[in-house]
């Protein structure tokens, strides 16, 4: 005869859960299991992120990065069944993600591209691979600081007001505008904003401003020819600049005597940005405007070059130069992922993180442990591993690698390569000042170098800004700015 104390037991059953707990239900006394029970103890139903409410799928989704995001969108199918949302989870997730930052959504996909999904996840990982918070230029600094504002200081009136010099300022007419790049050349900068448009501002001459004409502007004014364009990125050359688009295309503008701005007639002044057709044919991933030489990489990895080619700085294997793009055969077995151009040199960084150089050899900027001559074709840097980021001046080379650590070669005059001394060096060599710090991102021109660290501090040496705002010992060692906080990567 079965007490009731046994019976209670009989009737009592588990049920394990997906995530591995089991759960324990007691009918009343003497009475047997439900039907639904019996079903669930049958049959574990497993928990799954599917069975989550699509918003919360969609804040799920919000902490994976872009290229994870993309993985979901290409090989989870099932998001895309008998959805009611006008769009899956994944693109409501990555779209929401670009609203936070400041972003505008893309316009239609290009061509041959059938997922939204899968593009916005490509474009938010092409953006914060053009972060660039911080620009040196020949007198001072512009940056982009936390907040995306744009901050600057110079010691020239050339390049702001009177009011602004020395001391790292807000710049009025660029505020409630989130700045995520900028870059300088010689006497002019640009920034990009994170709804695409570019601000330029300093010396106006051969049309390096890109407003139609040669006149100067003392604060940034927007480049209205590109307001129908979503810029990624600009790059700020001697007298020339170039802006990559967010459908992979090329403009130009500025100084084009050496066919820098890579139009055919070299020797004319383009005052407007133009389209470089030769490009048309390719998606272009960054480029980078030199002395007067630039550098376009395409999304495939290949390398483009055209300009002044009389210290070897195009990397074709001769002195010529070349007014149309023209791929650098010579890196074609290479899938290079950014290139820096400086004065009359060149550096590539390949996707297995190592460094090519070329061009003229002064100071031994090439870095290839050797000074004078140059290099028509690019040459391997061996004392460079793992590297993240390059970064080109007049006659100096920067680069930093994966774990944050900087190298610096070329010319070391008044201690700008930032090792204490004058000292040229032909080989890369550590910034030891800096090895507390994670850096992220460098910038350099003739007078002055700047670095970012991982927590948004920012680091100058030599060049009279940084005399000005750190002391009369500032072109020894890097030292930090109190005044700023760059804008951290996404």
């Amino acid at each position: 005869m079965t007490t009731k104390a046994a019976a209670t037991d009989e009737a009592a059953y588990d049920v394990r859960a997906g995530d591995g707990h089991r759960t324990r239900f007691l009918p009343p006394t003497g009475a047997p299991p439900p039907a639904t029970h019996r079903a669930a103890a049958a049959k574990p139903v497993p928990r799954t992120l599917l069975s989550l409410p699509p918003e919360v799928i969609v804040l799920v989704f919000g902490w994976l990065d872009a290229r994870s995001l993309a993985r979901v969108a290409a090989s989870c199918s099932v998001l895309y069944r008998d959805q009611p949302r006008p769009m899956n989870t994944v693109e409501e997730a990555l779209r929401e993600r670009a609203s936070a930052r400041g972003h505008t959504s893309p316009g239609p996909l290009p061509e041959g591209v059938t997922s939204r999904a899968t593009h916005l996840a490509w474009l938010e990982h092409r953006r914060e691979e053009a972060w660039m918070p911080v620009a040196a230029c020949s007198k001072g600094a512009f940056f982009a600081a936390d907040g995306g504002r744009l901050m600057g200081y110079v010691t020239s009136h050339h390049e702001l007001p009177p009011t602004m010099a020395r001391t790292p300022t807000l710049l009025p007419s660029m505020a409630g505008i989130h700045i995520r790049g900028v870059s300088s050349g010689l006497g002019f900068s640009a920034a990009v904003s994170a709804a695409g448009h570019v601000y330029t501002w300093g010396s106006g001459t051969t049309g390096r401003l890109g407003h139609g004409d040669d006149q100067g502007s003392l604060l940034p004014k927007q480049v209205r020819a590109m307001t129908e364009h979503q810029v990624l990125s600009v790059a700020a050359g001697t007298f020339h600049c170039l802006a990559v688009t967010e459908r992979c295309e090329v403009f130009s503008w500025g100084w084009n005597r050496k066919g820098q701005c890579g139009h055919e007639g070299a020797g004319h002044t383009q005052l407007l940005p133009r389209r470089i057709e030769a490009l048309m044919g390719v998606r272009a991933r960054s480029a980078s405007a030199g002395g007067a030489h630039s550098l376009v990489v395409t999304e495939d990895g290949a390398l483009y070059s055209f300009g002044y080619g009389g210290q070897g700085q195009l990397g074709h294997g001769s002195h010529e130069d070349v007014c149309s793009p023209k791929r650098v055969d010579e890196l074609r077995h290479v899938r290079i992922a950014t290139a820096a151009a400086g004065g009359t040199f060149s550096l590539a960084l390949a996707g297995d993180d190592t460094v090519f150089s070329w061009g003229c050899n002064a100071h031994g900027r090439l870095g290839l442990g050797r000074s004078g001559g140059a290099e028509t074709s690019p040459q391997r840097i061996e004392a460079l591993r793992e590297v993240r980021a390059v970064a080109a001046a007049e006659d100096t080379g920067c680069a930093v690698t994966a774990t944050g650590e900087l190298y610096t070669w070329g010319n070391g005059y008044h201690g700008r390569l930032g090792h204490g001394d004058d000292a040229e060096q032909h080989v890369p060599k550590r910034v030891e000042a800096l090895r507390d710090e994670w850096v992220v991102a460098v910038s350099s021109s003739n007078w002055h170098t700047t670095a970012v660290s991982r927590d948004g501090g920012v680091f100058g040496w030599f060049g009279w800004g940084a005399h000005a705002l750190l002391g009369a010992d500032s072109n020894a060692r890097p030292r930090r700015y109190a005044q700023i906080v760059c804008l951290q990567q996404p």
